[in-house]
């Protein structure tokens, strides 16, 4: 947790002020890219004690949400309360214990590893074979109510 008079560090890895950079954002805030779905947002939550808890995620489309992987859906509460605001704004947020949200920083979002994108394939080829073996047991059911002997177990058995 940062407390909320503590520093933040800026795009250039320098540290600056959540004052100060609220104050840049109102001065040059044209340059800033605003929170959008494709975002990758760190925020601070700033509880009515003014205990802040600091979270980064990116706003994504609400059917690929996913929060414990960092994906936040463009729907929710908290997306739709930031979604526009540039990096250094404070925004009401009375949720709960919390008071506010500050928007740290806002940068296009993460791209997926080729691993991951890897990863991702594979799961999505075994679930098309699955489909494939499901529909080939199903069809193997219906020819055998009609002409008899087909073994729809044969298929699962053998299937890759």
């Amino acid at each position: 947790m940062v407390g909320s008079g503590g520093c933040i560090a800026s795009a250039g890895g320098t540290a600056v002020s959540a004052s100060a950079q609220r104050d840049k954002g109102k001065l040059a805030g044209e340059h800033l890219p605003p929170v959008a779905v494709g975002c990758h947002v760190e925020v601070e939550l700033v509880s009515q004690r003014r205990v802040c808890e600091r979270l980064a995620f990116d706003i994504v489309p609400d059917d690929n949400a996913d929060f414990s992987a960092g994906r936040l859906g463009a729907g929710t509460p908290v997306a739709k309360a930031i979604m526009g605001r540039r990096a250094g704004s404070i925004v009401p947020y009375c949720v709960g214990d919390l008071q506010e949200v500050r928007v740290l920083s806002v940068s296009p979002a993460r791209r997926a590893t080729d691993s991951e994108v890897t990863d991702r394939e594979a799961i999505l080829q075994k679930a098309i074979s699955k489909s494939e073996q499901t529909e080939a047991a199903r069809f193997s059911l219906t020819v055998d109510l009609k002409w008899g002997s087909t073994d729809p177990q044969g298929i699962e058995d053998t299937w890759d």
